[in-house]
């Protein structure tokens, strides 16, 4: 009843309603199917209508569709420190996570064609160590040549495949170069659609705003190398380095406090003078005392002219929840056959 109407293979395309659509019937029976998008969560109803000609007398014929309107995926995002503890304020200079969660609620499986993290310019992604051989088992040395750096990592979250309740991780690895107000620190594009035969489902690219975080000025940064486990009895070593950002002298108070858990060899409190953009390392062999997830003995830093904020905070985000202590192995020896005399038989000779 308009002038302008649609072929089936344009339905391809993404069109508002109402569509028109040119029907030629070679047959008994006609079948063909498109896809609607919805920009609201609301019910909606389809009505269709048809429109025919029997011998010179046109017929109309009515049908509604009904149908409710699903969210296809949940989308949290946060930010982590490097020992996955959640954070609340980052600082400059000081490499963090980011991690987002994508959980399908769809009742047909979602296909994710590619993810992408678009960072602000204040931030940055940094690179990893990656294995890139084909063969199974870990190489353990960076230097290996089975061992590459991808400076530039893919979001994990391309080219999954998930059904409903399902759902995947990505977590990224950034660092900010300069402090600012709370804000967002970027965006995550996902393309995705459901799954189908390729070119039979339009793809739709959702961006997926990451939380406001505020990023405040580092001026010390504190690492700690720990070994991935100790033995009981056994010197764990622990080095501490402190970093110094800032472009004038830091005057610090370093102690560690006595645990139950540890005894240690090492400076128990020294005074630290840091040059301008300069590192101090702080060596320490650790003695456990006991077996099981153990925490390592406090660290205090303390500035001496209270020029350098957020000490504490920068000391339990360095330092791990706990360690894990193993028992010390215990050798077992099989026993030896017992030697056949001459004469002997077998009932003169017992196994103990």
């Amino acid at each position: 009843q308009t002038a302008q109407t649609t072929e089936f293979s344009d339905l391809n395309s993404l069109l508002s309603f109402p569509v028109n659509v040119k029907v030629d019937l070679a047959s008994s029976k006609l079948e063909k199917s498109f896809f609607v998008k919805s920009e609201n969560l609301i019910s909606r109803q389809l009505d269709v209508r048809l429109s025919y000609m029997v011998e010179g007398n046109c017929c109309i014929s009515d049908t509604v569709v009904s149908f409710d309107v699903k969210e296809a995926f949940s989308h949290s995002s946060k930010y982590m420190a490097i020992n996955f503890d959640a954070l609340d304020e980052v600082f400059t200079s000081d490499v963090f996570r980011i991690e987002n969660k994508i959980t399908s609620q769809s009742p047909w499986p979602m296909v994710i064609h590619s993810a992408h993290l678009k960072l602000v310019e204040n931030v940055k992604r940094e690179g990893v160590w990656c294995y890139k051989s084909k063969r199974e088992g870990l190489v353990r040395d960076e230097n290996d040549q089975d061992w590459g750096y991808d400076a530039e990592p893919k979001c994990s979250l391309s080219g999954v495949t998930l059904n409903e309740n399902e759902w995947a991780v990505d977590v990224a690895s950034v660092t900010a170069a300069h402090p600012s107000d709370a804000g967002s620190l970027g965006t995550l594009l996902l393309t995705w659609s459901r799954a189908g035969e390729e070119g039979s489902v339009k793809a739709t690219v959702s961006p997926l705003n990451l939380p406001e975080v505020r990023v405040l000025e580092c001026l010390l940064s504190m690492d700690v190398d720990v070994p991935g486990h100790g033995v009981l009895r056994q010197f764990y070593p622990v080095k501490y380095v402190l970093s110094n950002h800032s472009s004038r002298l830091l005057v610090l108070q370093l102690s560690v406090d006595p645990s139950e858990n540890f005894l240690f060899a090492g400076p128990k409190e020294c005074e630290v003078h840091l040059q301008p953009n300069s590192s101090k390392e702080f060596e320490y062999n650790m003695f456990p005392l006991f077996c099981g997830e153990m925490k390592l003995p406090k660290v205090q830093l303390k500035s001496a002219d209270n020029s350098v904020p957020h000490l504490d905070l920068i000391v339990s985000r360095a330092l791990p929840e706990s360690v894990f202590i193993f028992p010390q192995s215990r050798h077992i020896t099989e026993p030896e056959e017992p030697i056949k005399s001459s004469g002997a038989t077998p009932k003169d000779i017992q196994t103990v």
